[in-house]
């Protein structure tokens, strides 16, 4: 696993009957999070190493990363929606 993570660009947050819900689009997976989960991705908007974090977050991070909610930073890593046309 990379040691740079950033949070991946496919991911939508809505409340559904009262659970905090995460979607990812592309890959179609839809998993409950709790509120506390926005704090520590809200960390990995930019690339961000986890050595910085303390070992609770560190460990969590890379559960998120399983999950998918996490992504490898990089310069060589595409981004899924690249060339994607918005509109006519």
């Amino acid at each position: 696993m990379s040691n740079r993570l950033k949070l991946s660009s496919t991911l939508v947050f809505y409340w559904e009957t009262g659970r905090l819900v995460c979607e990812d689009y592309l890959r179609r997976e839809r998993f409950a999070v709790s509120p506390q989960v926005l704090g520590l991705l809200g960390k990995f908007a930019s690339p961000l190493g986890l050595k910085t974090l303390p070992d609770g977050e560190r460990k969590r991070a890379q559960e998120l990363q399983k999950m998918g909610l996490l992504v490898a930073a990089g310069p060589n890593q595409a981004e899924p929606l690249k060339g994607w046309h918005w509109g006519p």
